[in-house]
């Protein structure tokens, strides 16, 4: 196993169980996951400094609850477009007429999306499109450092409390 998991149980707890992604009303959807696909590890909030761990904290959320959302990524390994574009088409066709709200996280994930549904997705914004609901945010890396913004965190807590309130966005008041 990649460094930095070895520690982690196989089945994390609550971690996108059968049940867990039945039930969520939300899908957290990044790019890729560079520890594999395991699709239990998709946005994993751990270890701690990861980027599955900066949005669950971004969020505003503990992780008992983070881990209860449904965490997919478009792509195993490295990022190629037609794969995420295909990935993304088979989420929206999934979706249609739901309740679930799906949350896109960066960039590139946005832009395959955008080739499903038709019509640009920015960040900070929500949306329906070809029948699903949608909100775009900021890719959570260390990287990116728009996150570092106080505005931020509460713009897109805001956004999520809106679009999803069965959620208890922004409940867990760890710093990010």
């Amino acid at each position: 196993m990649s460094e930095g998991l070895e520690s982690i149980s196989a089945v994390p707890p609550g971690g996108n169980s059968v049940e867990a992604r039945e039930a969520s009303p939300v899908v957290l959807i990044g790019e890729s996951n560079p520890y594999g696909g395991a699709p239990e590890f998709a946005l994993y909030c751990y270890p701690a400094g990861s980027s599955g761990d900066r949005l669950r904290r971004i969020l505003g959320l503990d992780p008992t609850a983070y881990l209860e959302l449904e965490r997919v990524n478009l792509c195993v390994g490295a990022w190629v477009t037609a794969a995420a574009v295909q990935k993304a088409r088979g989420i929206v066709r999934g979706s249609p007429g739901s309740d679930r709200v799906l949350v896109l996280l960066g960039r590139r994930v946005s832009s395959a999306f955008e080739q499903v549904v038709g019509e640009p997705l920015l960040p900070f914004s929500a949306t329906s499109a070809s029948s699903v609901r949608i909100v775009s945010l900021p890719h959570p890396s260390g990287r990116n450092l728009v996150w570092n913004q106080a505005w931020a965190r509460v713009r897109a807590q805001d956004l999520l409390r809106a679009s999803c309130p069965a959620v208890s966005w922004g409940s867990s008041r760890e710093e990010t």
